[in-house]
């Protein structure tokens, strides 16, 4: 965590009028945008406040014309940066940098900085262009008071209402507080907290944990009263079965409900309810609160709690979302993965399209379907297109239409024949894509999936109970080793049968892939009857939370495997018009680098592995334990892929 007496923070000075350039300058407290400076700014940053970070983040957005070094050692070598490539970074961004050391002005003297930046700029400020100037310069606690005299001295030379950002160290009394506080139970409900604390870092906020920012070797208690004391705009309370169980917790309340009450900071503590803690279960200094209910769904919970972080007019970090996720990120890197730099190959869940149909029939009138199937027939005008001729039609039991004529898929799809009048690129993308999701659709049906009507969503196909004996279907993994895999399974533990759910779309990038998604659907009897939507939503967080990438990938390659029967292809049509095939093999990527998994757990205790996998074994043994004796005789461990 970054020392309270050295954090960096942005502050703006500002004129009491902007028209009246000699009033008085204000040193204010600022969480804008860095992209909001005014057209003439004035950057200055102390050396206890460079590294990387600033260089990269914060010079691209304050964007200056100018960059003038006062500073004694005048060093670029921070994090991957030396001078070389600090230099190429100012030429590129057409940044001028002087280097004019601590003796060429006197920053004690404002009217010394303003004469030595006029003989670098003559025309400073009245070229009528933006004029964004950055001083480097050295640590000292008078940089705030520098800068205000070099503010007032320029607006003074230059009649022009300049503005001044502050990068240094924070006064030590100052009540900065823009942190968002995370009070949880460790590690009961770590999972929820890093969830919820990627989320409100990649809307903008900042945020505090003690899962994601405790360093180690700190006193934690130490840190954390230090945090809520000084640097927390708000404390959210994770409330659980297991928080209130924590003397930590109950002290970190404890203690964020004196602060509020002394400070008189209304909403300081704001309850969050996770589990099925019941609302009178809440500690009494809380519970007369608001608590916002996360245990209806977490998507559902975030949005509540950024509606009050709104309401409340809580400030976000002086970046954007995406540099601060990227903090985040980098922070929690070192506790979790080991990056290389070693090639890595990447399955992904895209697949070609082999070939497309060559005709498209353009029918009129109105389709009628005896057998209530699904309609291959994509709307366009006043007008009808599918690949299926009137003959395949009618053995689909679709009547009422008849052929206006057949056109050539390609130059409808990718050239320039208009169908019932001009259709645009993209347009005819949709078309194309659309015909390729009906196909898809089908096909599933006559592999004898069924669909799962879901209001207000698009019907999801899923495996229903019995479609394939033992509910099993086998595959080759990536060593060549067959294995199997259930695609209907039944959990004891919550009475419910879960059904294996593809969800296939196409698109077009390069070139026309099939993009799956699996899914994770239960039903009461295996077929048709379904629970709650909420009890659905719960049953799917708790099976599926420690499935990770190699299970999903085992049960995309065994669904790929069965709808091929075993080949490399799936003829999704193959009829008047051509056929349509799609690759079973997912496309593979290669990445310049990779994850070390074999130190993904260094420097873990030996207990936390341990549970590790105790968990992960505990919610997959219910789909595994049927397929562990086979698999055995086929020669490898269910575990062993890659």
């Amino acid at each position: 965590m970054t020392d309270i007496s050295t954090k960096r923070v942005l502050k703006l000075v500002r004129s009491m009028s902007s028209k009246d350039v000699h009033a008085p300058a204000q040193l204010t407290f600022t969480q804008e945008e860095l992209l909001n400076v005014n057209d003439l700014t004035l950057a200055i940053c102390t050396a206890d406040a460079l590294d990387e970070s600033f260089f990269t983040t914060t010079i691209s957005k304050v964007s200056p014309q100018l960059v003038v070094d006062f500073r004694t050692a005048p060093r670029f070598d921070f994090g991957a940066l030396n001078r070389n490539r600090m230099l190429d970074l100012f030429e590129a961004a057409h940044i001028k940098y002087y280097d004019l050391g601590p003796r060429s002005a006197d920053l004690r003297r404002a009217d010394s900085v303003v004469e030595a930046l006029t003989n670098l700029t003559p025309n400073l400020g009245l070229s009528g262009k933006t004029s964004v100037l950055l001083l480097l310069i050295d640590a000292g606690s008078a940089f705030q008071d520098t800068g205000i005299s070099i503010i007032q001295s320029l607006r003074e030379k230059t009649e022009k209402a300049w503005e001044l950002l502050l990068f240094g160290p924070a006064n030590e009394n100052s009540d900065l507080r823009d942190t968002l506080f995370i009070s949880h139970a460790n590690p009961e409900d770590n999972d929820f907290v890093i969830w919820l604390q990627m989320q409100l870092t990649r809307l903008g906020y900042k945020t505090w944990s003690d899962v994601a920012d405790l360093k180690a070797g700190e006193i934690f208690w130490d840190t954390i009263e230090r945090v809520i004391r000084e640097r927390a705009i708000r404390v959210l309370v994770v409330g659980s079965r297991a928080a209130f169980q924590k003397s930590g917790v109950l002290d970190e309340i404890s203690l964020a409900v004196s602060i509020e009450r002394t400070q008189k900071l209304s909403g300081f503590v704001v309850p969050l309810r996770v589990d099925d803690l019941p609302f009178t279960d809440f500690r009494a200094n809380i519970a007369r609160k608001n608590i916002l209910d996360f245990a209806d769904g977490w998507a559902n919970g975030l949005a509540k709690l950024i509606d009050t972080l709104i309401r409340d007019k809580i400030p976000k970090a002086g970046q954007s979302s995406g540099v601060s996720l990227a903090g985040w990120w980098t922070r929690q890197k070192p506790r979790r993965l080991s990056i290389s730099d070693v090639d890595e190959s990447l399955v992904s869940n895209r697949f070609r399209v082999i070939s497309i149909p060559t005709k498209l029939h353009l029918y009129a009138g109105i389709p009628e379907s005896s057998k209530g199937a699904l309609l291959p027939l994509v709307p366009r005008g006043n007008y009808w297109l599918s690949f299926l001729s009137g003959r395949e039609l009618k053995a689909n039991g679709i009547d009422g239409l008849h052929l206006e004529s057949v056109l050539s898929a390609q130059d409808v799809f990718f050239g320039n024949m208009p169908v019932g009048g001009w259709i645009t690129t993209a347009d005819r993308y949709r078309l194309f894509h659309r015909a390729l999701n009906q196909h898809w659709e089908l096909f599933l049906s006559s592999m004898g999936l069924k669909l799962y009507h879901n209001a207000g969503l698009r019907p999801t196909p899923f495996v229903p109970d019995g479609l394939l004996t033992g509910n099993t279907a086998y595959f080759l993994d990536a060593d060549g080793v067959q294995r199997k895999r259930l695609l209907v399974g039944f959990s004891a533990k919550r009475n419910l049968f879960w059904h294996l759910a593809p969800i296939g779309y196409f698109s077009t990038n390069e070139e026309p892939t099939l993009n799956l998604k699996i899914r994770i659907l239960f039903s009461e009897d295996g077929n048709e009857v379904w629970p709650t939507p909420e009890r659905m939503h719960a049953a799917r967080r708790s099976f599926c939370k420690n499935w990770w990438n190699d299970r999903w990938r085992s049960l995309q390659a065994v669904l790929m495997s069965w709808l091929s029967n075993n080949t490399n292809e799936i003829s999704l049509y193959d009829g008047d018009a051509g056929a349509l095939r799609v690759s079973s093999v997912p496309i593979v990527y290669s990445s310049p680098l990779s994850i070390d998994e074999n130190q993904m757990l260094m420097g873990e205790d030996d207990s936390e592995i341990d549970k590790i996998m105790r968990d992960d074994a505990s919610d997959v043994d219910e789909w595994l334990d049927s397929e562990m004796s086979e698999d055995e005789e086929l020669g490898s461990g269910i575990d062993d892929i890659t």
